[in-house]
């Protein structure tokens, strides 16, 4: 299972070939700094409304029963289940009618608007630098491009790419005699 998601990661890393197909590498390139700090907010957050929730619900609660089910159970609440009681007995109780609303307005409201915003505002900054880049086109056009260069070439007598290469590496563009 762990080779199937190392994979999953290598296909990710392979798309970066083509700017315009390496949005979703290099937006997650862009958003690790303001990722990785908003994953210290959320784990202290989501981990404090867990201890709460076992503190507080364990007892009467079996979704709150321990650290471990209370962190399952919160999970499944982000995901949209809410698994309340619909028993006879099942009555409002204000102190899980205080925590869902903490928990609501905390990981729904905030939390995880502020990780859509780190995700769109890293997607904007690397589809303005993919739209400002003068050297790329689209896939099809650059595929195209690739297969027949060589016909090309040999028609008009281009020089070989190496050639290019070469010339290119030896020119001093910035004039500073390096």
């Amino acid at each position: 299972k762990f080779l199937v998601l190392l994979f999953f990661v290598r296909c990710v890393i392979y798309m970066r070939v083509h700017p315009r197909i390496a949005i979703l590498y290099s937006t997650v390139k862009d958003m690790w700094q303001d990722f990785f700090h908003f994953l210290v907010l959320f784990v202290t957050l989501y981990s404090v409304l867990a201890y709460l929730g076992t503190w507080s619900f364990g007892d009467k609660l079996p979704d709150f029963e321990n650290f471990q089910t209370s962190l399952y159970t919160q999970f499944r609440m982000i995901v949209g289940e809410f698994n309340l009681n619909t028993d006879t007995e099942s009555g409002f109780s204000l102190p899980f009618g205080v925590y869902s609303i903490i928990y609501f307005l905390m990981v729904f409201s905030l939390l995880l608007n502020f990780f859509l915003a780190i995700v769109i505002d890293s997607y904007a900054r690397v589809k303005e630098r993919v739209s400002v880049c003068q050297v790329e086109g689209d896939v099809v056009s650059d595929m195209i491009a690739t297969f027949t260069y060589p016909f090309l070439g040999a028609w008009y007598r281009w020089p070989a790419r190496a050639t290019i290469v070469q010339q290119l590496m030896r020119a001093d563009v910035n004039h500073d005699g390096i």
